[in-house]
């Protein structure tokens, strides 16, 4: 009887803790960001709701250079904190292999020129970010091989606090 009252006691604890959000998963959840082997991630993501932001920094570990349409839609799939219909990529940020950086906006209409081992960032504008939750994204785009002009697409998944 006695290991009955303990073990009553043990789970009414867990229980207020969790009604109190103390054992809230999301506080467990690293920020992460998977693209895959041709266009690895070489940092967590930046999500800040102020600017609506979700910075996303990449290399092209491909064996060609890559050309990036900065115009076209960025599908986002399965996501939880950023919906598919308002989601824009708003710029691609290119640091060159002298350590310049290069901006191509939306606005410009633009076309990204990202050579082989060359960091890139994607800024996605999303709106309907809310700050202190968590995202978890699928996120697909599409680039062009600069030797075949054959389009490809990619797709990564992405989660972080909004911040």
């Amino acid at each position: 009887m006695t290991y009955g009252w303990a073990i009553l006691v043990v789970l009414a604890a867990i229980g207020a803790l969790s009604y109190f959000g103390v054992l809230n998963p999301d506080f467990l959840v690293p920020d992460k960001c998977f693209f895959g082997q041709g266009l690895p991630c070489i940092e967590k993501p930046s999500i800040v709701a102020g600017d609506d932001n979700i910075d996303i920094v990449l290399m092209n570990g491909l064996s060609h250079d890559i050309l990036m349409d900065v115009n076209q839609e960025i599908a986002i799939i399965k996501s939880d904190g950023c919906h598919d219909s308002s989601a824009t990529l708003e710029q691609v940020v290119v640091k060159d292999g002298e350590g310049q950086f290069h901006t191509y906006t939306r606005s410009g209409n633009d076309v990204a020129d990202i050579k082989v081992t060359w960091p890139f960032t994607l800024r996605i504008h999303c709106p309907d970010l809310v700050r202190g939750k968590k995202l978890y994204a699928d996120v697909s785009f599409k680039y062009l091989s600069e030797d075949t002009l054959m389009e490809h697409y990619t797709t990564g998944h992405i989660s972080g606090r909004v911040g």
